[in-house]
C-alpha cells in the first residue's frame, strides 16, 4: 500500500534570523503599516533576503478575502472591490475566507501581461466575448511580490511595478478604454 506524502514547505523562524537588522525592521514596519508602499531589500546572495520575506509572510496573520475573487478583494473594505466584486455584490455581503497573507515570486522571465493580466484569448475564441485574465500583480494585491534579481527585469516592468506601488492600482486600458 503506498502513502501520498505532501511536501509542506518549511520556512525559517523570522525570529531566528540573525544579523540583518535594518532589514527585518523595514520588513516589520511594513507589515504594521502597509502604506509605506513596500521594501526594497539589497545584498550580496548568502544574506537570508528571501528568508527574511517569506518568514515574515508567515508571522503575518490570515487575511480576509472574497471567496473566488483573483484580485483578494477585503469583503470590509466595499469602496475597494474590484469591478468584478462590485457587479457580483452589489451591496450585498459577499463570502468570504479567511487565508495567509501569499508570497508571489515574480520570475525574471516575466512578460508584461504576465505581470499586469492580459485578454483570456482561449475566452475570446470560445465565446465570442472579452474578458480580463488578471496577472501576478493580482494575485500579489494584499500579499507579497517578491522580485529576485530585480537589475535582469526588463526596464518596462520595473516601471510598471514602480507605477503599481506608487499609485497604489494597476489600471489596464487597451487603447484608452479599461477593461
Amino acid at each position: 500500500m503506498e502513502f501520498c506524502r505532501i511536501k509542506k514547505r518549511f520556512v525559517y523562524p523570522f525570529t531566528a534570523l540573525l544579523g540583518q537588522e535594518k532589514m527585518k525592521k523595514a520588513l516589520l514596519l511594513n507589515a504594521v503599516n502597509p502604506r509605506l508602499g513596500g521594501v526594497l531589500i539589497r545584498g550580496e546572495k548568502g544574506t537570508a533576503k528571501s528568508t527574511a520575506v517569506r518568514s515574515m509572510a508567515a508571522l503575518l496573520p490570515e487575511i480576509p478575502v472574497i471567496a473566488g475573487c483573483s484580485y483578494q478583494c477585503d469583503p470590509f473594505q466595499p469602496r475597494k472591490l474590484c469591478i468584478n466584486c462590485r457587479a457580483a455584490y452589489n451591496g450585498e455581503t459577499p463570502p468570504l475566507i479567511w487565508r495567509r497573507v501569499q508570497v508571489i515570486d515574480l520570475p525574471v522571465s516575466a512578460t508584461e501581461d504576465r505581470v499586469v493580466g492580459s485578454l483570456d484569448f482561449e475566452y475570446a475564441v470560445k465565446h465570442g466575448g472579452r474578458r480580463f485574465e488578471p496577472g501576478l500583480l493580482a494575485r500579489a494585491n494584499r500579499g507579497i511580490l517578491y522580485v529576485d534579481e530585480v537589475n535582469l527585469l526588463d526596464d518596462h516592468l520595473v516601471d510598471l511595478l514602480l507605477d503599481a506601488a506608487a499609485l497604489g492600482v494597476n489600471l489596464i486600458g487597451e487603447g484608452g478604454d479599461l477593461l
